[in-house]
């Protein structure tokens, strides 16, 4: 059975669970949200649990590796493991192994909270398991375009994760202006739809809003 493939891509707070769970309601589409609860409860094999989301926001230059090592790990997920998840025909996935090399990544090499050395490493692993077609090309990606200061706004306001409460203004900023010039600018990425991420949009208006570039 012929199945599709797309990601919901945007900063953080930009409204991609919202818009994934709404699309959900149709009965078109599958979600399958970003895996945070696993970040925020890594088990070890002794049985310790580490939030690894929290131990990156409060000392992002000592665990930055890490957790973007633990984060690329929980993303690698192959069409057979995503579909085994669900029966649906239309699978949208928030957040990818793309955003995490281009944005997330990139960013914490960028301010320095990886090293030189760290990036390398990083990016070998990155290129190691996308040379061995472990992750499937996405049929779509959608970006749920919302300025970094809205963002900002709904964490502060909205948001109740505990760990995100201090994100500063200019790393939203950065992630803003990063995942613009992945999917819009140098030229724009070929598979990508934007959505406006301050509109409300009804199932059926994100449903047609695919189907128009599928």
């Amino acid at each position: 059975m012929e199945r599709t493939m797309i990601l919901f891509e945007g900063n953080i707070a930009a409204g991609k669970s919202t818009l994934g769970e709404t699309l959900k309601e149709s009965g078109e589409f599958a979600f399958l949200p970003e895996p945070v609860k696993q970040w925020q409860n890594y088990r070890l094999k002794n049985g310790e649990v580490v939030n690894l989301l929290d131990l990156f926001y409060r000392d992002p230059k000592r665990w930055a590796f890490t957790f973007q090592l633990a984060a690329f790990t929980t993303r690698v997920k192959t069409w057979t493991e995503i579909l085994a998840r669900t029966k649906s025909k239309k699978v949208v996935l928030e957040r990818s192994i793309y955003c995490d090399r281009n944005v997330f990544a990139f960013n914490c090499y960028q301010n320095r909270s990886m090293t030189e050395f760290e990036w390398q490493i990083y990016c070998r692993m990155w290129d190691f398991i996308n040379e061995q077609d472990w992750c499937a090309e996405p049929d779509l990606i959608v970006y749920i375009q919302t300025p970094a200061e809205v963002c900002h706004q709904r964490i502060v306001e909205q948001r109740k994760r505990d760990e995100e409460k201090a994100i500063p203004l200019d790393y939203l900023q950065s992630l803003e202006e990063l995942h613009n010039n992945w999917l819009l600018n140098h030229p724009k990425h070929p598979k990508v739809v934007v959505l406006d991420g301050e509109r409300r949009w009804t199932a059926e208006a994100i449903t047609e809003e695919i189907h128009c570039h599928l």
